[in-house]
């Protein structure tokens, strides 16, 4: 659903994908890391992470049907797919981390993805 030189270019540096069979590590130098996975919409998982903490989660509008923000990830539906996205544990001294959420890694990430989902 997307490449590790997308990633990189996104982020700001060099990372390389590893496939975790449920999720795809992308790993940076400093051996921090994005986490993107995909999973039904309708699945415990989904719902336990992206309705956690309603209160604290802001609103990511133009990624897929409805995205939100809780720190350092986003919960993405496309249709009846869930796109997670977590940035937590990229190197700290990346610039690209403290972009505005609406431009973050994490919401460029889900963006891109959702966008390949028919």
């Amino acid at each position: 659903m997307i490449t590790a030189a997308e990633v990189s270019d996104i982020v700001g540096f060099a990372v390389t994908a590893h496939d975790e069979q449920f999720r795809c590590k992308f790993v940076d130098a400093k051996n921090g890391w994005l986490e993107l996975e995909l999973m039904e919409w309708t699945s415990r998982s989904a719902h336990d992470i992206c309705s956690y903490a309603p209160d604290k989660r802001t609103a990511v509008p133009g990624v897929g049907d409805s995205a939100s923000n809780l720190g350092a990830e986003v919960c993405a539906k496309v249709g009846d797919v869930a796109i997670i996205v977590d940035a937590s544990n990229l190197a700290a001294d990346s610039p690209a981390l403290h972009r505005p959420v609406t431009d973050s890694p994490q919401v460029r990430v889900a963006k891109l993805v959702a966008s390949r989902i028919p």
